[in-house]
């Protein structure tokens, strides 16, 4: 049996894996609602969607619902040290920069949402706000919590071979 290995992967350098992705993404996401609490993170993702696909119709309208709540939360939240490089970091993941485009917006209209939702909902917990359950979540949008998750992996592991294969060094270790 032969496996076939990316020319990527034979480079000694981090790579990027779904959870170092994932991990990134949150980062990105709380680092753009510290540094900018009247945007928010909602908002960013509005410009990322085109708003077509029905399950992202439904999905912004819940954020909108969910806004206010990052904005008060915001607000009594003392600010978390953001460094410049936090900042160029979060920019290129959410609006993507001359050489690559925002992370989100190279997913296909199945995957994005479903990843969107869980960001966003891991973003809350870190912020300390009180939230909606992602399986209520779910119900509310009427997706399978199983399937949900695995869209989740999936969108992850897209994102996180895209970035390997255009040679973007990973700045996140994996969390043990």
């Amino acid at each position: 049996m032969n496996l076939h290995v990316p020319p990527y992967a034979l480079i000694d350098r981090p790579l990027w894996t779904p959870d170092t992705v994932k991990e990134a993404l949150v980062d990105a996401f709380a680092t753009i609602e510290r540094t900018t609490p009247r945007v928010g993170p909602t908002r960013a993702v509005q410009q990322i969607f085109r708003g077509k696909n029905p399950e992202e119709v439904a999905l912004i309208r819940l954020l909108n619902d969910d806004q206010l709540a990052f904005l008060r939360a915001g607000a009594k939240q003392r600010p978390a040290r953001v460094t410049p490089q936090d900042i160029s970091q979060a920019e290129a993941v959410v609006l993507g920069t001359d050489e690559h485009p925002a992370w989100l917006a190279t997913l296909d209209d199945e995957h994005r949402p479903k990843l969107v939702l869980w960001v966003l909902h891991e973003v809350g917990k870190d912020l300390g706000i009180r939230q909606k359950t992602l399986r209520q979540r779910c119900e509310q949008l009427r997706w399978a919590k199983r399937s949900f998750y695995r869209h989740v992996d999936s969108a992850a592991g897209k994102i996180a071979v895209r970035l390997n294969r255009d040679g973007i060094e990973a700045w996140l270790e994996p969390r043990r």
